[in-house]
């Protein structure tokens, strides 16, 4: 009896075995398929994630190609004897255009995020400089639309008002909810606030707020307010136009520089939009980036330009604003002719502006070709300013990589083109 229960006890154990090897080869079966399920879903995400990168850079390069078309045309017939209404044609054109690029610039923007390619900046600037001045920028058009717009400062602000971070970033915050803030307000005022306090181991906490005396924001809607692509009259009959993303823009890049943003609002009484951010003072050793590097004498008493650019409309529109200039301009459509120009060129060229997409050869592999004779032939070192419709990241690290001196994303505007030449050529005074 006991040799028959063992037996009966040894069979049960290695039926209990078999069934545990087969349900743990079924587990590394479902393992196996889960992974195999997994890596395939992260490898269609990466390939979605690059596909969209591609597409946003293509896109981004279609679509500022024609506008820096349009703006430049525009920029140059304002330089002409215009009457009163032809003035405001243009100036409605020009505002049209700049909303388009605009709604562009936070679409990129957003999609970096993303994406997780969008990389801040450490910088040292001026804060209440930055505030001031981007205030300012906005005083034109709430003048037109009939408001009063103030700036106060107020709190503890350090002495030199010199901070580290990402100064592009924080105007482009203000910037987006100044021009909120203009848009949904009919008449009577947009006030903004700065206030600093907390200066204790070398840090600040910024407090901006800018508020309205627009229509304000019904109380059940104010959660959707930083929701994407979200408008608050929806449907073919909105009053106010726009992607509906600004809002999600700033709250997103807030985040990213470590702070806040809340809204106080009341139906028919206005709104006020506040951020908090904390800002790194800078060290009595930094100083604000210089905005220029040393200009060199030009070369010769008649200023030579050269521009490599493949689409005839912006050939004329950097050809013509190079003119305003004071430049003579040569004009070729690809990186050989321009090779060919920089060799043969008896004079030579006091700057090249260089388009980076182009047929036959781009502007990265041309650059790099001037800088190799340039070296090989002991001349000296014409500035090469890079002309691209692409703002994606790594954009101007790949410029200077090649041998460009300085940047330039389209659409070039007239005020752009001039601050960034006159950094390498001295130009002839107004």
């Amino acid at each position: 009896m006991n040799r028959r229960g063992n037996s009966r006890e040894l069979i049960a154990i290695e039926q209990q075995l078999n069934e545990l090897a087969e349900h743990l080869g079924t587990l590394k079966s479902s393992r196996d398929q889960t992974l195999a399920v997994s890596e395939h879903a992260r490898d269609k995400a990466e390939t979605a994630s690059n596909a969209k990168s591609e597409f946003l850079a293509t896109m981004s390069h279609e679509l500022r190609t024609p506008l820096n078309g349009v703006l430049g045309m525009i920029d140059l017939v304002q330089e002409e004897a215009l009457s009163l209404r032809q003035k405001d044609y243009l100036q409605t054109a020009r505002q049209s255009t700049d909303d388009l690029l605009t709604v562009i610039n936070d679409i990129l923007d957003y999609s970096r995020i993303d994406s997780g390619a969008f990389n801040l900046e450490q910088q040292v600037f001026n804060l209440r400089t930055l505030i001031g001045n981007c205030v300012a920028s906005y005083r034109h058009i709430s003048e037109e639309h009939g408001l009063a717009l103030t700036l106060n400062f107020y709190g503890d602000w350090p002495e030199k008002h010199l901070v580290l971070g990402d100064a592009p970033r924080l105007r482009q915050i203000l910037a987006c909810l100044l021009d909120n803030a203009i848009k949904f307000t009919n008449e009577g005022f947009v006030n903004v606030q700065a206030g600093c306090c907390g200066v204790e181991d070398g840090c600040i906490i910024l407090t901006c707020s800018v508020s309205d005396s627009g229509s304000g924001i019904p109380q059940e809607r104010v959660s959707d307010m930083f929701g994407s692509f979200e408008q608050l009259d929806a449907g073919d009959n909105r009053s106010f136009g726009g992607a509906g993303m600004g809002l999600s823009l700033v709250q997103r890049l807030v985040e990213l520089l470590g702070g806040h943003v809340q809204v106080e609002t009341s139906l028919g009484q206005g709104s006020s939009f506040r951020f908090e951010l904390p800002l790194e003072l800078a060290s009595p050793t930094e100083t604000p980036r210089p905005s220029e590097p040393a200009i060199p004498a030009s070369r010769s008493p008649s200023m030579q330009a050269l521009v490599v650019e493949d689409n005839p409309v912006n050939q004329r529109v950097a050809v013509a604003l190079l003119t305003h200039l004071g430049f003579h301009t040569d004009m070729v459509t690809n990186g050989k002719e321009a090779l060919n120009n920089v060799r043969t060129s008896h004079q030579g060229y006091d700057v090249i502006l260089m388009d980076c997409q182009m047929p036959v050869m781009d502007g990265y592999e041309t650059t790099r070709y001037i800088r190799e004779w340039e070296s090989g032939n002991d001349v000296g070192r014409t500035p090469v300013i890079a002309l691209t419709a692409d703002v994606l990241p790594g954009t101007e690290l790949n410029c200077r990589e090649s041998g460009m001196d300085d940047y330039l994303s389209k659409p070039v505007r007239k005020e752009h083109l001039r601050e960034v030449v006159a950094r390498w050529v001295k130009l002839p005074e107004n």
